[in-house]
């Protein structure tokens, strides 16, 4: 439904087929990539000066180019890099969750249970909608043992053998 430009400058614009510019390349943009919510609203994360923002629906700024990275991460909520860490910011500018929290990751937004997940040196945890800390726990790492426990194949315990009543000559169904 439209053609990509790039000029000289290496800014990008985006011709309709009817010959109407849908984004042109006079703002200056060097990266937009168009996605669309569960809704079917659109957003563009664009790309000026090294640093991103996103546009909405009908190609207006709603949050200036003045993030490293930004993310589209479900409801009205995009995660957004600065430095090392990650925040949260909705469509209207305000930051829920800053940076100065050291979130390492920050996961899509739960539009069932209303969290937004993220990690922190070693431990995950949730926000809600509001950027308030619901949970957060200790993870353990791969290099940590394992606790394992092994059966014998005669056991009662072992999967050919698990029942209810530890009857080997009674069906179990799991």
């Amino acid at each position: 439904s439209r053609f990509k430009i790039i000029m000289p400058d290496d800014c990008i614009g985006f011709l309709g087929y009817d010959g109407k510019w849908i984004l042109s390349p006079d703002l200056g943009y060097s990266d937009f990539v168009e996605f669309t919510d569960n809704s079917g609203k659109s957003y563009f994360k664009i790309k000026k000066n090294g640093l991103y923002g996103v546009l909405g629906s009908s190609r207006n700024e709603i949050l200036p180019c003045e993030f490293e990275d930004i993310e589209y991460i479900g409801g009205n909520f995009f995660k957004f890099k600065s430095g090392d860490f990650w925040g949260v910011v909705t469509d209207l500018g305000k930051v829920i969750i800053p940076t100065s929290r050291g979130y390492d990751s920050i996961g899509k937004y739960s539009t069932i249970q209303k969290t937004i997940p993220f990690t922190k040196a070693g431990s995950r945890g949730e926000c809600n909608s509001r950027g308030t800390v619901l949970s957060i726990h200790k993870v353990q790492s791969a290099t940590q043992n394992k606790e394992t426990t092994n059966h014998s194949a005669n056991s009662p315990l072992s999967v050919g053998n698990k029942n209810r009543n530890n009857s080997s000559n009674s069906p179990f169904i799991d």
